[in-house]
């Protein structure tokens, strides 16, 4: 059997040159590689996609497990020593960073460029949402209570679900115009083919076979965010051209609204307080024109008897049924604003009672003063006089403390450097001291409790009574000097004149100490006993005592 060339006269080579055959084997060439680009682009973007809703899907399932354990603990039903919700909280977050590098590769995709910015900044709030949470659970906010705790958990957790459906709404959005674009080109391809090899039906039907895949893939995926959003136990709803376009259950209980089509094509400001329906307007114009996330914030709502509703509410930008609309999602915390308010309330009435306490102890301190002076003039002994005057001082440095916490903003803590300032003053003045003896002050802002501060206070005063008695008794002038400062977690404070130096009898023979052979100084080293403090005297020139104590007082024996 021969072949024949198919052009008579001319050989099978010859045959194949003809420009009209080039021009089909081009067509036939430039088709198949066409359909083939399209196919790999295809599946490279849809397991791109895939991945990312992997990562996703597994970084949600991390923060429910943590979510849950941190529940069970504030319920007292787990244990708080238990380390297994932390590292729940941050598998969820690696999970996210990973599905934000899965995504990365796509950000030159002429198709999906558009879309990266927002998808990826969709991630990094869910990301955010996630730490904010672990932070909650294990350790970043100790100040709260336990009921606060599980509130602030489940605030943390809708707000992730409501930024998990927007987020797989962008993902969706994008992902079906992909599909479309690229089923174009496949349609494209496959009519060339057609056209040259008459191949067209079996080509369609691997189109549409991929196509319809897809399709099911993103049905399945918006299926289980809807189920999500229809399940929140906390309003959310998505605006459109400032009208409610969706609401899910939660949000129709929330307005007072017997059904969803009550709410659907409202205004939304209408819905709002008029105090805050500006606001509204602007953060509306920043979600649908701006395109822009806007942050957390109080509103007041109406519901549709008039009751005002006090609500946390956050928006993300997210088309809907092709117009650009936002993602609003809104929890009711009226009851805790109601017990936040309580608190408030209570806690400005202990303060007024704490106030009116130190007040009245101040004033009975005065009256304690006044009539230690009538007692006082009644004796002439110089000695008992003496006595007298030393033990109106110390009376009169508590009085003058409970004065400065009656005027402190903090009543828990009181500044040392006013308190001392003002006592020095005092002292000075009491002992006509203000001319004759120059005072040099350095004194760090330190704060200390009430508990702390008495001691201080007294152990301070006794401290420049003894030197204005005897350092300075009989001079013309001379320099005191009051030093306090934070060192290595102590307070120090250092006191020292220029006097004459401890009498013989009272020293020690280590050197840095002295005998109790006063009151005055038997009071100071229980004073410092009391601080858990220690004691350190120098001589030369004069006297300097450093007392050290620690900023946080420990428990056991004092260093004295």
């Amino acid at each position: 059997m021969s072949w024949s060339s198919p052009v008579p006269g001319r050989s099978w080579w010859a045959a194949l040159a003809t420009p009209a055959f080039l021009g089909v084997s081009f067509v036939i060439l430039t088709a198949c590689g066409l359909f083939w680009w399209v196919n790999a682009s295809w599946r490279e973007n849809n397991a791109a996609y895939l991945e990312v809703q992997a990562h996703i899907r597994l970084a949600r399932g991390d923060f429910l497990r943590g979510y849950q354990q941190t529940q069970r603990i504030a319920t007292g039903e787990g244990s708080a020593l238990d380390p297994g919700r932390c590292a729940f909280f941050e598998q969820a977050a690696w999970r996210i960073e990973n599905a934000i590098k899965a995504l990365e590769p796509m950000r030159q995709e002429s198709a999906f460029r558009n879309g990266f910015q927002r998808i990826a900044e969709g991630l990094a709030r869910y990301r955010e949402t996630v730490l904010a949470a672990g932070d909650v659970a294990c350790g970043g906010a100790d100040a709260l209570n336990a009921g606060a705790r599980r509130l602030e958990m489940d605030r943390i957790l809708a707000e992730s679900e409501a930024i998990l459906a927007a987020l797989s709404q962008d993902i969706s959005t994008r992902f079906r115009h992909e599909a479309q674009d690229l089923d174009g080109l496949h349609r494209a391809a496959i009519l060339v083919f057609a056209a040259v090899m008459g191949a067209g039906a079996a080509a369609i039907g691997v189109a549409g076979m991929r196509h319809r895949q897809a399709e099911e893939e993103l049905r399945r995926s918006e299926e289980r965010f809807r189920l999500l959003v229809e399940s929140s136990a906390d309003a959310v709803f998505v605006q459109t051209g400032g009208r409610f376009a969706y609401v899910n259950p939660a949000c129709v209980r929330l307005f007072g609204a017997s059904s969803q089509e009550e709410l659907l094509g409202l205004p939304v400001l209408e819905r709002i307080s008029p105090n805050d329906r500006t606001g509204v307007a602007d953060r509306i114009k920043t979600l649908n024109t701006d395109r822009n996330s806007v942050p957390r914030r109080e509103e007041t709502i109406l519901r549709q008897d008039g009751t005002p509703v006090t609500v946390e509410v956050s928006a993300s930008p997210m088309p809907y049924k092709g117009m650009d609309g936002a993602l609003v999602y809104a929890q009711d915390i009226s009851e805790r604003k109601a017990a936040r308010d309580a608190l408030l309330r209570s806690l400005h009435e202990k303060e007024a009672l704490l106030r009116e306490v130190h007040h009245r102890v101040k004033n009975n301190l005065q009256v304690v003063l006044s009539l230690m002076d009538l007692q006082a003039s009644e004796v002439e002994d110089p000695e008992m006089l003496e006595r007298y005057r030393q033990l109106q001082g110390r009376v009169r440095t508590m009085a003058m403390l409970h004065e400065q916490l009656c005027r402190s903003d903090n009543l828990g803590a009181i500044s040392l450097r006013d308190y001392m300032e003002k006592l020095l003053e005092m002292l000075a003045r009491s002992f006509d001291m203000q001319d004759r003896v120059s005072v040099k002050l350095a004194l760090e802002d330190i704060r200390l409790s009430i508990d702390k501060a008495a001691p201080c206070g007294l152990l301070l005063n006794e401290l420049v009574t003894n030197a204005f008695q005897h350092a300075f008794s009989g001079r013309a002038g001379g320099e005191l000097r009051v030093d306090l400062h934070t060192e290595d977690g102590e307070i120090v404070l250092v006191v020292g004149d220029d006097g004459p130096g401890l009498p013989a009898a009272l020293a020690t023979p280590d050197g840095h100490n002295v005998s109790p052979g006063t009151l005055g100084l038997l009071l100071v080293r229980e004073l410092a006993r009391q601080l858990r403090g220690s004691l350190r005297w120098q001589e030369g020139p004069g006297v300097t005592v450093e007392l050290r104590f620690p900023a946080e007082c420990p428990s056991g024996s004092a260093r004295v």
